[in-house]
């Protein structure tokens, strides 16, 4: 919380972990700046996209539906929807955004592409001492986030947050 800087949801999808982020800046940053920022596009991520068998999208979000529960909530102010596509509009986000600073980003997306891209434009806007949350980092779900996330943390240290499995 001592921390200047908004939080950053990559892959909101159905907006779970975005309206939890709201909620708890609405709870204990209610005075601050601190927005968080939603990003996806909305259109899921097809089964060949994970290295599993064809098929439907999976993790498809409603913007709407989710823009809805974010009014309905009062979290209008703490939360903000950025329905782009993130392997090719983050270059333009950033530059109508440029002031943009993230004390958190928590990263859920395991296509390498998007992980890419998301942290070409995410990683030099992560203050120092902000915490980028990895989804699936060590993880056969998302097999090259490992060696992506490696490339870019230039040997920082991967912590483990000891009562849950992910990173």
């Amino acid at each position: 919380m001592d921390q200047a800087g908004h939080i950053a949801d990559i892959g909101s999808s159905k907006g779970r972990t975005l309206l939890l982020f709201a909620k708890l800046v609405q709870l204990f940053e209610s005075n601050n700046y601190t927005e968080v920022h939603g990003f996806d596009w909305f259109k899921g991520m097809h089964r060949e996209q994970l290295e599993a068998s064809k098929g439907e999208p999976m993790y498809v979000g409603d913007y709407e539906r989710l823009k809805k529960l974010i009014e309905l909530q009062g979290l209008d102010g703490f939360a903000t929807i950025n329905k782009v596509d993130l392997t090719k509009d983050l270059g333009a986000f950033f530059d109508e955004h440029p002031y943009i600073r993230y004390k958190m980003i928590y990263l859920d997306c395991g296509i390498q592409e998007v992980l890419e891209a998301c942290l070409e434009h995410f990683w030099p806007r992560l203050v120092t001492g902000g915490i980028m949350i990895l989804d699936h980092y060590n993880h056969q779900v998302s097999p090259n986030e490992s060696d992506v996330v490696d490339r870019w943390i230039e040997g920082r240290a991967v912590k483990q947050v000891p009562f849950i499995r992910l990173p």
